[in-house]
């Protein structure tokens, strides 16, 4: 049994103190976007095993507040940084997952687009009900739920995930 929850990083800062992308803070509104998917996940009882996150400071940022509203105080999902989810291509993420031992069911991806959305929609069945809301757009702080109850990590490929959920912060505030 797989679950997985792809989230794009909250909305962040044009520029740095550096002037680098990768040390882009969140804004003000990438921050109330983190906190809103947070309690969201909270209220729809999402605890993810595992969080893989790439190493930007804004999906950093997205964690670190997500995390703190979700509650995951005492259940602290094992964290993962890792320098190739950043702006990380589909295939890439794949990779990644495919390596997952089978003990951990529920995993929570934090990085960025194109990757991200191209991700969400290859691997969801295309008949789901909120199929054609995600190809549309994939916003900042997007939230997509997958999963398959007969399969492992190593078998995720196209199509072969169900999409549960696709909510964007617009969504939970009205």
């Amino acid at each position: 049994m797989v679950r997985l929850f792809l989230l794009r990083h909250a909305k962040a800062s044009q520029s740095s103190p550096d002037g680098g992308d990768k040390s882009r803070p969140l804004n003000r509104r990438g921050r109330g976007a983190s906190t809103t998917m947070g309690r969201y996940m909270r209220d729809q009882g999402f605890r993810p095993q595992l969080v893989l996150c790439s190493t930007s400071q804004r999906t950093r940022e997205t964690l670190q507040l997500l995390s703190d509203a979700a509650g995951w105080t005492e259940h602290a999902p094992k964290r993962t940084f890792d320098d190739k989810l950043y702006l990380a291509p589909p295939g890439e993420i794949v990779e990644i997952l495919q390596q997952l031992d089978a003990s951990v069911s529920d995993v929570l991806v934090i990085g960025h687009n194109p990757g991200m959305h191209e991700l969400a929609y290859v691997l969801a069945d295309p008949r789901g009900a909120d199929y054609g809301r995600l190809l549309e757009k994939y916003p900042t702080a997007a939230l997509a739920v997958l999963s398959n109850d007969s399969i492992g990590w190593q078998d995720i490929d196209a199509g072969r995930l169900s999409l549960t959920h696709y909510v964007v912060p617009r969504d939970l505030v009205g």
